[in-house]
Parts: C-alpha cells; sequence; structure tokens
C-alpha cells in the first residue's frame, strides 16, 4: 500500500530511520573501530535521510546511472573523510 509505505518512511519515519542508521553506523564501526560512536550515528544518520530523499524524490543532477559509485566518490568520500 504505497501510502501506508510512504508514511511510514517519512512523518511516522523515525523507527526506520533509528534502525536504517544504526546498521550503517555499526558497519562503519566495524569497518573501523577507532571511528567515534556519536560520529558514525550521525554520518550514518544523514546518509539514511539522503538515501530516503533520493528515493521519494528520484529527479536529480546527479549521474545515478552509474551505480552510484563515481557520484559517491566524488561528492560524498570527501565529506566523509573530514573529521
Amino acid at each position: 500500500d504505497e501510502p501506508l509505505l510512504l508514511r511510514l518512511i517519512t512523518v511516522d519515519g523515525g523507527p526506520v530511520l533509528a534502525a536504517a542508521s544504526s546498521q550503517l553506523a555499526g558497519y562503519a564501526r566495524a569497518l573501523d573501530p577507532t571511528v567515534d560512536e556519536r560520529e558514525s550515528q550521525a554520518t550514518a544518520e544523514l546518509l539514511v535521510r539522503l538515501a530516503i530523499s533520493l528515493v521519494l524524490t528520484p529527479q536529480t543532477a546527479l549521474d545515478l546511472d552509474d551505480g552510484c559509485e563515481d557520484t559517491v566518490r566524488r561528492h560524498l568520500a570527501p565529506l566523509l573523510r573530514r573529521r
């Protein structure tokens, strides 16, 4: 049901956002145990929010046809390296 799904990732999306962010932050800390837990959680939340935004509004100037790897390397990776 599209209206239910939309509600679950927008106005009632807190649990989905928290679960996805926690999972992603856990992956980040598994890859690099020196990463600060609060920082990894904040970064993960921003990435999840970005992903939700791209799903909800897929029209973009970004080149996402390449599997996103080049776009992520060019635009997000430099931001993630800054601490």
